[in-house]
């Protein structure tokens, strides 16, 4: 066997001994993997960034009523959720935003009425 050929053997020796997984004796072993995958819906996939807290809970109670059955558990309001003027695709060099005094994004209560006077945040 020439040289490379024995220095690549080698290598990929190295390789496989190094990518073996050491457990320290009476250590317990990994968790079984989850049943699923994590089940939720996201706004985007249905609204762009346009979703306001009425399609919102209308959503989530679909949801509820429907798939939380079956292990869907997580809604997500997705981008641009602190617009005041959002446009479906998002990324608009127009948008304005609505921050607190310390810089933090709020929702806007033109789209998200319960957050009026602070209480969405």
């Amino acid at each position: 066997m020439n040289n490379q050929k024995l220095n690549s053997m080698y290598f990929v020796v190295l390789l496989l001994l190094v990518s073996i997984p050491v457990r320290a004796p009476g250590a317990p072993f990994p968790a079984a993997l989850a049943d699923t995958p994590p089940m939720g819906w996201n706004s985007w996939d249905g609204y762009g960034t346009t979703i306001n807290e009425a399609d919102f809970k209308a959503n989530v109670d679909w949801l509820a009523r429907h798939l939380k059955p079956y292990g869907w558990e997580y809604v997500v309001v997705d981008a641009d959720w602190f617009v005041t003027n959002p446009v479906a695709e998002g990324n608009s060099k127009a948008f304005h935003y609505v921050m607190d005094v310390n810089g933090r994004y709020l929702p806007p209560s033109s789209r998200f009425p319960s957050a009026a006077g602070g209480s969405g945040h």
